[in-house]
């Protein structure tokens, strides 16, 4: 018996897929599908390989200057009319010729991405090596339908494809012989393609700057330059900025890094294996800063699979706080970290458009990656973060407390002090009679008033006498001074388990770093924060802080208090002697909840 024939699949509304998934990638991901296809097209030949990025001259002569439009060109073994609508007019093709590989990037991806966004079309020029020259648009009609756009002929009739002569080759083509240019046409004839879209960084140096991140490392026989955007009218103008060419990001990390190197992740069931790659970028965070505009020259991370990178987290929206993740809390705008997932483990692939890595159809474990790069820190990014943190334990803590404070001002300032009604004195009767009639009372106060406002007018004129404003208690907050006997700063029974001794005369906290209670602080954070490196100065530095809060509030009630009849100055020193300080600290519960929640801010959260 005869077995029935199979039949294929078929797509019954390809132009509703092409929107759909065109949604789902980001504006920059077009120029990645174009550039990989220039990619593999210049592999499948000899001699000059070479990529260009750079305005389509000829369709800003041919439109006397009006439409500024970005093109690509690749020096490969270019495209016959028939090629051209095979590849391009199908879905998924996948290169069939050796011109275009067999991975596939000029099938979905470029139709996708790039197509989507370029609605009045996507011009491919292609002069093969082997062949007639010709031009074909890509784009979507009238009727909201994706595919081939009929292009005008010179007899007034359209056709699928245009013959070229060699007059519109771009350069980079005419010295090579053969190749493709792709124009990008954007949404409407006057979009200045050139520009950068929505999500792009580094302005002018935009697509340069994209490039160099996106690709990890870049195949040695492609050369791939970038002309950053110019407004000249002509290509003879002078002041057209020169091509600059793309590096990718290992030869960029390598050539501003320190220290590097690879670190093993053990795979599982809830994550394959991995190997993170890591760098440290040199201190000169200026001279990085004016190559930012080029390359993510900061702390970062990515996935990466095959030269390319995925999920790359600007650092002000999730990249160093992945990086904190990743046991890196200090010094993070200085470590790259790229985590590679072992190629053999088939459950981690990209995406339909290339934007993302998934495993098992999942996002990447971000998290189990983590606890393991913590477990196994590198002996290099460990000591930098001690050295860190140790810095960062030595800065002024004055203008944290005196913040602090400002923003609870009127905590400080307290009313004056009146007496219970029982024990105020009875008011004195007047020395003179009282007015027998109200005119005599009425021109006292006329008297009065003239005078008060005589007083108020000499007052405003003469500026001198004006009152001082007082300084509010954090602009004047007693100089800590921390000692200890391990340094020799303490003698040995001087503050003996005491907190603190007040000298108000220098108006000066010193504080007694040896105090028990400040060491058990100490010991209690470092025991919930073990697995973090160089978070000792941190929490050394955040106890203090907490501690020289509370001290400085004793004083600042102390002062506050002076002058009230009910304290007397016996009463008052007690308040800022050895035991009143000391005992401004007794308050555990409270120090250790305002410590844990700095802490967490500084080496992230704990369970409590």
């Amino acid at each position: 018996m005869n077995a029935a024939p199979h039949t294929e699949l078929a797509v019954a509304d390809a132009s509703r897929l092409v929107e759909r998934l065109g949604a789902d990638t980001h504006p920059m991901q077009q120029y990645r599908e174009l550039t990989t296809n220039a990619i593999e097209a210049v592999a499948q030949r000899d001699g000059d390989q070479t990529i260009v990025w750079d305005v389509d001259w000829r369709h800003l002569s041919d439109t006397d200057g009006q439409q500024r439009k970005l093109s690509i060109a690749d020096t490969g073994i270019g495209m016959t009319a028939e090629q051209m609508r095979d590849l391009i007019n199908h879905l998924a093709a996948s290169g069939g010729y050796k011109g275009r590989g067999d991975r596939g990037n000029f099938g979905v991806g470029a139709k996708i991405a790039a197509g989507v966004r370029n609605p009045t079309g996507l011009e491919y020029r292609s002069w093969p090596l082997e062949g007639t020259p010709s031009v074909v648009r890509f784009g979507r009609s009238r009727d909201g339908r994706w595919g081939l756009l009929p292009l005008p002929l010179p007899d007034g009739t359209t056709d699928w494809t245009v013959e070229l002569d060699d007059t519109d080759m771009p350069d980079s083509i005419r010295q090579a012989g053969c190749g493709t240019q792709v124009t990008l046409m954007g949404e409407k004839p006057q979009q200045d393609t050139t520009r950068a879209p929505r999500g792009a960084d580094g302005r002018d140096w935009w697509l340069l700057r994209y490039l160099n991140t996106r690709y990890f490392e870049l195949p040695r026989h492609a050369t791939i330059l970038v002309r950053p955007v110019c407004r000249a009218a002509t290509p003879t103008d002078g002041r057209i900025p020169k091509l600059e060419r793309v590096n990718g990001m290992r030869a960029l990390l390598e050539l501003h890094a320190t220290h590097a190197g690879s670190t093993h992740l053990p795979g599982g069931p809830d994550a394959p294996a991995a190997t993170a790659h890591w760098w440290i970028l040199n201190e000169d965070s200026g001279e990085r800063r004016r190559h930012a505009h080029k390359w993510q020259a900061s702390g970062h991370m990515a996935a990466l699979m095959d030269g390319e990178a995925y999920e790359t987290l600007p650092s002000t929206r999730g990249g160093y706080q992945r990086l904190q993740e990743f046991g890196v809390r200090f010094a993070y705008d200085r470590v790259v970290i790229y985590l590679e997932p072992d190629r053999e483990d088939r459950r981690v692939v990209a995406n339909t458009s290339r934007t993302r890595l998934l495993f098992d159809g999942d996002d990447l474990p971000w998290g189990t990656w983590a606890r393991a790069f913590r477990r196994a820190l590198p002996d290099a990014l460990r000591e930098l973060q001690e050295n860190a943190a140790s810095r960062h334990g030595s800065e002024d803590r004055r203008e944290a407390i005196a913040r602090r404070m400002s923003v609870h001002a009127g905590v400080y300032r307290l009313p004056a002090y009146r007496p219970p009604a029982t024990q105020r004195a009875p008011r004195a009767e007047p020395s003179t009679p009282r007015e027998s009639s109200s005119e005599p009372r009425r021109a006292s106060q006329r008297a009065t008033g003239s005078a008060r406002l005589k007083r108020t007018e000499v007052h405003t004129v003469t500026d001198a006498r004006a009152p001082v404003r007082a300084a509010e208690p954090w602009e004047a907050l007693p100089q800590c001074r921390w000692v200890s006997v391990d340094d020799g700063t303490r003698a040995a029974g001087d503050l003996e388990d005491r907190a603190a001794r007040y000298d108000a005369e220098d108006h000066a906290l010193l504080i007694n770093a040896d105090y028990r209670p400040i060491q058990a602080l100490i010991s209690h954070f470092e025991t919930t924060f073990a697995d973090v490196p160089g978070a000792r100065p941190v929490i050394e530095a955040v106890v203090r802080e907490w501690c020289e809060t509370a001290l400085c509030e004793a004083v600042i009630a102390h002062q506050a208090l002076s002058g009230s009849p009910a304290w007397s100055n016996e009463d008052l020193g007690r308040l800022v002697d050895e035991i009143g300080l000391s005992a401004a600290l007794a308050p555990v519960v409270a120090l250790t909840h305002h410590a844990a929640r700095t802490l967490a801010q500084r080496l992230g959260k704990r369970q409590p």
